[in-house]
């Protein structure tokens, strides 16, 4: 199944990390809940990224099914890829956030130091 959020590298955690960092806050209870929350939100998609894995190993099967489970089965997977979909949507926007959070961040301290080498 896709979602490059679903790994151990998740691109919201590597961000906060970055921010934490750039913002003097590495290591602080912060960064530390925003990378807790990170991890939720992966735990929350792993067991629908399990379950549309299991509807796309059964297709074979679909095809000897009624219409009724070819319904049933549709109408699952349709909800799993609605669900997955609002989830990566939000994270998205939640890494966007972040990554502006950090060109900000890192736009200060390049300013700082092109206002230090001026002195």
């Amino acid at each position: 199944m896709f979602s490059p959020f679903v790994n151990e590298r998740i691109p919201l955690k590597t961000e906060y990390r970055m921010l934490a960092t750039s913002s003097g806050q590495s290591g602080s209870s912060r960064e530390k809940l925003l990378i807790q929350r990170a991890e939720t939100k992966q735990k929350e998609v792993c067991p629908l990224q399990e379950e549309a894995r299991k509807l796309i190993e059964e297709r074979a099967q679909l095809r000897n099914a009624s219409e009724e489970d070819l319904t049933q089965s549709l109408s699952k997977f349709d909800g799993y890829l609605v669900e997955v979909l609002r989830v990566k949507d939000n994270l998205e926007k939640e890494v966007a956030a972040a990554v502006g959070d950090n060109r900000i961040h890192r736009e200060r301290h390049i300013k700082a130091l092109h206002q230090h080498w001026l002195r």
